[in-house]
């Protein structure tokens, strides 16, 4: 799993990570950054968790559940990185 976050962050939030953690940048334009990718992943966890809702199927609530999860613990871990760099 820690395999998958990783490559989750990487791929996807690591240009992002950088311009929210740069000092350099004005602190609104690295806050509206900070919103877009929260909101947009949060989407993302609603929409797999309406879907496990909606599902008949045991197998497939499951791997939606742990997909919501994965995105929730992948928040998690950004969260406590900008909270050590105290960017906000």
């Amino acid at each position: 799993m820690d395999i998958i976050l990783e490559e989750l962050f990487t791929l996807v939030l690591d240009g992002c990570f950088e311009i929210i953690t740069n000092k350099k940048i004005n602190s609104i334009i690295r806050k509206i950054v900070f919103w877009f990718i929260t909101s947009f992943y949060m989407g993302i966890v609603i929409i797999f968790t309406m879907l496990a809702i909606k599902s008949n199927s045991i197998v497939v609530k499951i791997i939606y559940m742990v997909i919501s999860m994965l995105f929730l613990l992948f928040f998690s871990r950004l969260g406590i990185k900008l909270y050590k760099n105290k960017i906000t």
